[in-house]
């Protein structure tokens, strides 16, 4: 082959790799002119549903991403400095973090009139004491989930010990796979209410998770549901959702909120600091937050809705009410997950308990 024919087929496939990148970036290049809104949710929060009702409904166009735990949110944005996205669902103690370094735009309360709506249970918390940042949209309580076949002869008494006592376990369990949240738990277990731990409790921590490993069938995070439906283990900690969807598939499924205390994560909606879009997300979130709308969207996804208007359009199983009536009549008290230590300590004895 001649030098100026092995020129030319070279200089070919560069402009055909050239064509083909200008065109993909073209496709994803935004247009100015769009009316539209990003937003970075966590999974199913926002129906499709929902989503084409809005669009047709005004025009914009929702441009809709996902994110699977609290730190992948907070990486993106952190990355880009809070651009890219107009909204986004933190949990209740990754709004204090993106709060702190300035990520997050002041909400306007006057442009969100079903604010009067939402459970005041919910709002004036230390994450956000004015709500000044975010609003609660969904939320959820940290649960037991068990397959019934297992304990018909032998009760299970929803207590952690149950999840960190081996002496109490002859059986396998799912753990969480996220250490603020594993953590949190443990610390919580042996110490109660911490805001931050010395050196000879993280030690202890430590030891309890280590201690509790051999048991943890998987460090689940969102398979907990799948690892019960499937019976490879009998008992899993995750989210009331899971467990509640779980058991609407499955009936030997049951989901138990713990005796005493457990953990609550509520969902928010936050817009980020460099979104230029505010006009077009108050008209979402308004049109999110009705209560028809809202209470079919949670209706899917199993998680507990923000306000008290749309609880006459849930469609629901009897589990999930009680589940929800159970919190409302303050039975036990609900924490909230915080870091309780630097980040970077939390994933090095994560890493080193999973190893």
């Amino acid at each position: 082959m001649s030098l100026s024919v092995r020129t030319l087929i070279i200089v070919t496939w560069i402009t055909l790799i050239f064509a083909l990148l200008w065109t993909a970036s073209r496709e994803w290049m935004p247009n100015k002119d769009e009316k539209s809104i990003q937003i970075f949710a966590w999974p199913n929060q926002f129906s499709s549903e929902t989503i084409r009702e809005f669009e047709e409904e005004t025009g914009i166009k929702v441009k809709l991403s996902n994110f699977t735990t609290n730190e992948e949110l907070m990486v993106k944005l952190k990355a880009g400095d809070g651009k890219g996205y107009d909204l986004i669902t933190p949990s209740d103690y990754a709004v204090d973090i993106l709060t702190s370094e300035g990520l997050l735009k002041k909400l306007d309360h006057s442009k969100l009139p079903f604010i009067n709506g939402i459970d005041p249970s919910l709002v004036g918390h230390d994450f956000d004491p004015d709500n000044s940042y975010s609003l609660p949209y969904q939320w959820e309580i940290f649960a037991f989930g068990i397959d019934r076949d297992v304990f018909k002869d032998t009760p299970f008494l929803p207590d952690w010990k149950q999840v960190f006592n081996p002496k109490e376990m002859d059986y396998k369990i799912a753990m969480v796979n996220d250490p603020i949240e594993a953590i949190s738990f443990a610390s919580y277990y042996l110490y109660g209410k911490q805001s931050s731990l010395d050196s000879d409790k993280v030690r202890h921590v430590e030891q309890l998770l280590a201690k509790q490993k051999p048991l943890v069938e998987a460090y689940a995070g969102l398979r907990a549901d799948y690892l019960l439906m499937t019976k490879n283990c009998p008992v899993a900690l995750s989210t009331t959702s899971y467990l509640l969807r779980a058991e609407k598939k499955c009936p030997r499924v049951a989901c138990l909120i713990p005796n005493d205390w457990s953990f609550i994560s509520i969902e928010n909606v936050c817009i980020p600091k460099n979104s230029t879009k505010e006009e077009w997300v108050y008209e979402f979130l308004n049109f999110a937050y009705r209560p028809e709308i809202l209470g079919r969207d949670v209706s899917i996804d199993y998680q507990f809705p923000a306000t008290l208007d749309s609880l006459p359009y849930l469609n629901v199983s009897e589990s999930y009410k009680m589940c929800l009536q159970d919190f409302h009549n303050q039975k036990r008290t609900c924490h909230f997950i915080r870091h309780l230590m630097p980040e970077k300590e939390s994933r090095k004895l994560w890493v080193k308990v999973k190893s």
